[in-house]
């Protein structure tokens, strides 16, 4: 697993809107630091790091990285909570339905 991948698993969660300007920076700095595609290793180590809330769009960010994984069409997350993120990535994966499957990532 690429080091950017655990510098952000290790951050914890994004942090909510309403944290302060240095968190959401700090964040933002270690989501951008991670380059497409990522593993299944490392797409679902980061299912650990979606938040409360959109993160000022961050998490959409995330999802659309962990999208790119090798398996993501097919893969089911779980994050041992009722993460909405995580049911939208669920969602995601079972939209695309057995005919899709060489369609490429979902946008």
């Amino acid at each position: 697993m690429r080091q950017e991948v655990l510098d952000l698993v290790r951050f914890g969660s994004l942090p909510s809107e309403d944290s302060s300007d240095k968190q959401i920076n700090e964040a933002e700095t270690l989501l951008s630091r991670l380059s497409k595609p990522l593993s299944d290793e490392e797409a679902n180590a980061l299912v650990a790091v979606f938040g409360p809330d959109d993160c000022h769009g961050l998490a959409w960010t995330l999802l659309h990285l962990i999208e790119t994984a090798p398996s993501a069409r097919t893969a089911t997350y779980n994050r041992g909570d009722d993460s909405p993120w995580i049911r939208l990535l669920n969602d995601r994966v079972a939209s695309i339905g057995p005919s899709d499957d060489n369609r490429g990532p979902t946008p």
